[in-house]
């Protein structure tokens, strides 16, 4: 049976919430943009992410409110921090695309650079050959990436998935699209 202090606070916590949840919803988004973790339309959603994640954390840990702390700095805090996590992760994660797009403009320089000169690149009888070495979904995600140029923001909204899955399908097809390609050219020799 829990000790009568932490049911006490997990109460005082529950009441907290249900009484403050759209006016900490704000205050979240004003860090959210502070902070630049989103901007525009994203804001409210990441805002929300994180005062779930909060909300959760901070009934798990109840007991840590001690009696004479105020429920809403510690709440704060608490989202605080799971910005200042969100904030690490995006920057790893954004490195880790920085890598991925830097490696993938590599292949679509030999790419381009197996073109006809002075043809678009979607008209090239030639990558288009390249291009049936992949399936249907490789060939599109290789297309909106690579030959448009779109961000990945853009392929994902065309391809109605997440940017982070448009990143793993474009990784994946380029990686395809190189085995295939080099088998072709095995067969050639």
């Amino acid at each position: 049976m829990p000790e009568p202090g932490i049911d006490d606070a997990l109460l005082r916590v529950k009441q907290f919430l249900q009484e403050n949840t759209p006016f900490l919803q704000g205050i979240i988004c004003s860090y959210v943009v502070k902070m630049g973790l989103a901007h525009a339309e994203g804001v409210e959603a990441v805002a929300s992410e994180i005062l779930q994640d909060a909300v959760f954390e901070a009934l798990a840990h109840a007991e840590r409110l001690e009696a004479g702390i105020q429920p809403r700095a510690w709440f704060l805090g608490i989202a605080a921090n799971i910005i200042k996590r969100k904030r690490v992760e995006a920057a790893k994660r954004q490195q880790r695309e920085v890598w991925i797009v830097d490696a993938e403009r590599d292949f679509f320089d030999q790419f381009a650079a197996y073109a006809e000169p002075g043809k678009k690149l979607e008209e090239d009888e030639r990558v288009n050959e390249m291009l049936a070495l992949v399936s249907k979904e490789d060939q599109e995600v290789l297309r909106l990436a690579l030959l448009h140029e779109l961000d990945m923001k853009t392929v994902a909204r065309i391809l109605h998935v997440t940017p982070g899955t448009a990143r793993v399908r474009l990784h994946r097809a380029i990686h395809r699209l190189r085995i295939a390609w080099k088998a072709e050219g095995e067969k050639h020799v």
